[in-house]
């Protein structure tokens, strides 16, 4: 009896509180209510049908993304980033590949002397004014920071850039720890933010972990979250390098050879030189005189026959590809274009082959003495006009004159 009293006054409380909530909700209704936020299904003629992607440098950087440039302290990661940032400005070609011309803000976090330092040096050694695109940001930067953020999406915005340098990640991220998925993930989204509000190419200019070979420094959320990633580093006999890591635009393991060439921009209160340095691209790199592999020694014959058979010095990747396959031994498709990629890179690596706009030439090799490349190329490339040697002082080999950050 007192069960069924109990049960009867717990549905009266029910009754009461129902009553006192007031109608229940019309959930017919919401389920036929446009949300705020929505979906959109895209068919696949719909998706085929989307603007083509670009590319800020071809085969390299994409127009708009999120990039690192990274290699140990001494690797010339800074020189060779601002070398970029002049060829896009300038709208040419780098290391042979075109470039989209964009204005470019450079966020150097740096030594202002030595930014200061490099910038006399390019235009003593291309005689020409700087260009108007290229702008700095040499205050504190901090990406942890939304005002900061902010601040420096206004500036690209007045300034009209489409690409954003941020030198180095990690003087933008003082505190943090780099090895959090966490942090990294914050930085992550700020640059994701910058990217997005500015329709812009950032790169970010990072450092290798303390064991280069295991990449770039920090967690590896960052480099998944990468549309390209450049390593920048020196061979045991001294010769710089850049080389492809990633690149959603491109060919992975891609390498290109350069120096830095000294400058003379001055003398100081004692009389004394003051030096800088020049990127120099190197078609050939460095002279290996090892003897090629089978694979290289098929893989140079094949280009050979290319050229001869279409008559020209050079050809398109895809008649050099034609012609490997053509006489290759690999068992299937996947073989042959993985024996023609490691055979690709190794010639150019090795300074036999140098490629320009996707047209792959036999070259001739500069001495190992440290003779300077054709300096008419580099002056062209940077569409500056003609100098008949801008290059001052020393053999021109791997200059360290103030110091490759």
């Amino acid at each position: 009896m007192n069960a069924a009293i109990d049960l009867a006054e717990m549905q009266r409380r029910i009754a009461e509180m129902e009553a006192a909530a007031g109608p229940k909700p019309d959930t017919t209704a919401d389920a036929d209510a446009s949300p705020e936020f929505a979906y959109k299904p895209l068919s696949c003629e719909e998706i085929v049908a989307l603007p083509t992607i670009l590319e800020r440098v071809r085969g390299i950087f994409p127009e708009a993304g999120l990039s690192v440039v990274y290699g140990i302290s001494g690797s010339a990661k800074t020189f060779l980033v601002l070398d970029l940032g002049f060829a896009i400005v300038n709208g040419a070609c780098w290391f042979g590949r075109k470039t989209i011309q964009a204005n470019v803000l450079y966020v150097y976090l740096e030594s202002t002397r030595a930014i200061k330092k490099r910038l006399k040096a390019w235009q003593e050694a291309f005689n020409g004014p700087f260009p108007a695109g290229l702008s700095f940001i040499l205050d504190d930067f901090d990406l942890q920071n939304p005002e900061h953020v902010r601040a420096l999406i206004a500036a690209a915005r007045q300034s009209d850039s489409r690409v954003i340098i941020v030198d180095t990640l990690n003087r933008a991220s003082l505190g943090s720890d780099e090895n959090s998925s966490r942090d990294r993930g914050l930085i992550i989204r700020a640059c994701s933010e910058i990217q997005a509000a500015t329709d812009s190419l950032v790169i970010l200019v990072a450092h290798a972990g303390k064991n280069k070979d295991q990449g770039l420094r920090g967690h590896s959320s960052l480099f998944a979250a990468l549309d390209a990633v450049i390593q920048v580093d020196r061979r045991a006999d001294g010769s710089r390098y850049m080389k492809i890591e990633k690149s959603k635009e491109g060919i992975d393991g891609e390498v290109f050879n350069f120096q830095l060439t000294p400058v003379v921009i001055g003398t100081d209160q004692d009389g004394n030189e003051i030096t800088s340095c020049v990127v120099e691209p190197l078609g050939a790199g460095a002279k290996d005189d090892k003897p090629l592999t089978p694979a290289l020694k098929y893989g140079l014959d094949s280009l050979t026959k290319a050229c001869e058979a279409e008559g020209k010095p050079g050809v398109h990747l895809e008649v050099w590809r034609q012609a490997f396959y053509a006489g290759h031994t690999g068992d299937n498709m996947n073989a042959k274009r993985q024996a023609f990629y490691k055979a690709r890179n190794g010639l150019i690596e090795r300074g036999i082959i140098s490629v320009a706009d996707d047209i792959y030439t036999v070259t001739a090799l500069p001495s190992v003495t440290g003779a300077l490349p054709d300096t008419q190329a580099h002056t062209e490339r940077l569409a500056l006009p003609s100098v008949t040697h801008p290059f001052r002082g020393g053999n021109g080999g791997n200059g360290n004159a103030e110091g490759s950050v």
